[in-house]
């Protein structure tokens, strides 16, 4: 039995989760559901690989959970491989963000439409996040319930805070200690997020006014100076959309053999590298990222149905994932049911089944609809698309 830091279960539940994943776009063409899969684009492997990133995050956060119910310390994983997984999930989230909006902005000749920019990021990104903060919310309350001594004032309060993408914190509700495991803690890259697209109009400006590389010099002394080393992952995103749209460095080089540098590069992070949020790793993750865009989407993988679909529900998968394991683990512990290593990956495989389920079906019914709305939007304004789909 393949004990919970083993590594070769994550490939192939990877794979089952994308033949799964594949059988839902099957069903979902049968019945005629636009819009499940968007149409091909520029950047086709992106889309596709959006998905195997939040289920990576999610295979990380899996493995947390295990030994949190035992231990009681909420840690990266001690299996370096898992550590990765989730924290090169976010590092590459927060590239992917880089890239596509310093791209915008590179190529823009009259100027960005911030209103609209501004206004699609919140369609896209805050309906569904706040629908999962609701779900916290009430697993927050009913874990908390019957408590004599409730002082509502500051349960309310607390309550609000979680409305703010963390950039109030993440406080306990009614003293639930830890309450930000019931989501896995994600809201926080969020926040980042958010700070990146405030930061863009200066950006803007500042390149305007001195050249790119004065931008890409502030934030890598930025980077360099502070503790949160992922900010190197924005950085290394606007340095991709640079040297991509110039074609630099990659036009030589054919899509078979990035495909092969781009994996090979890949092992030597996830082998070599206790964490993911340092200098060398997002340098390396930088290049392997700018292979990935000069190849054939993983000698095409990425373009598959399959992880197309996983990438367009990757928004829910990433944001849903804590809770899902949350409330499993919650309603099986109700009947006796104990989360040990041999039943591990089992356990995972239940989990993330029911998670690729339920957020394909929170896509269509929350996501994309406020997506749908920005498309019009921005057709009738003539305002560039790219911007929607950034996650």
């Amino acid at each position: 039995m393949a004990q919970p830091a083993s590594i070769w279960p994550y490939f192939v539940l990877s794979g089952v989760f994308l033949l799964f994943s594949g059988g839902i776009y099957l069903i979902a063409r049968k019945f005629s559901w636009k819009g499940v899969v968007s149409e091909g684009g520029r950047h086709e492997s992106i889309d596709g690989l959006r998905g195997l990133l939040a289920l990576g995050v999610f295979f990380h956060h899996a493995l947390i959970n295990f030994a949190f119910q035992t231990s009681g310390a909420w840690k990266a994983p001690d299996e370096p491989f898992y550590a990765m997984t989730g924290q090169l999930g976010v590092g590459f989230f927060f590239m992917i963000t880089a890239f596509l909006f310093w791209g915008r902005i590179l190529k823009s000749e009259s100027g960005v439409d911030w209103v609209a920019l501004y206004r699609s990021r919140i369609r896209r990104i805050v309906p569904m996040y706040l629908v999962a903060v609701v779900v916290l919310v009430l697993i927050a309350l009913s874990k908390a319930a019957g408590k004599s001594d409730v002082q509502y004032i500051s349960v309310f309060t607390n309550i609000v805070r979680w409305f703010y993408f963390s950039f109030l914190g993440a406080p306990d509700i009614n003293e639930l200690p830890r309450t930000f495991t019931i989501n896995a803690g994600v809201f926080w890259t969020l926040a980042y997020e958010w700070r990146f697209y405030f930061a863009l109009p200066f950006l803007a400006a500042l390149m305007s006014i001195s050249g790119h590389w004065s931008v890409y010099v502030l934030i890598g002394f930025y980077a360099a100076l502070s503790e949160e080393k992922f900010l190197y992952y924005f950085l290394g995103g606007m340095l991709v959309a640079d040297i991509h749209e110039r074609r630099w460095f990659v036009s030589s080089i054919r899509s078979w053999l990035s495909d092969v540098l781009f994996v090979s590069v890949l092992y030597v992070l996830m082998s070599s590298f206790d964490t993911a949020y340092g200098f060398s790793a997002a340098v390396l993750a930088t290049v392997a990222f700018l292979l990935m865009l000069n190849g054939g989407g993983v000698f095409g993988l990425l373009h598959t149905k399959a992880a197309r679909l996983l990438g367009e529900v990757s928004y829910s998968i990433y944001l849903l994932h804590g809770l899902v394991i949350t409330l499993f683990l919650s309603v099986a512990g109700s009947v006796g049911f104990r989360w040990t290593a041999s039943n591990y990956w089992p356990v995972v495989l239940s989990m993330g089944l029911i998670l690729v389920a339920i957020s394909v079906i929170t896509f269509r019914l929350i996501e994309r609809p406020f997506i749908q709305k920005t498309l019009s939007v921005n057709v009738k304004a003539n305002t560039p698309t790219g911007f929607v789909r950034t996650f």
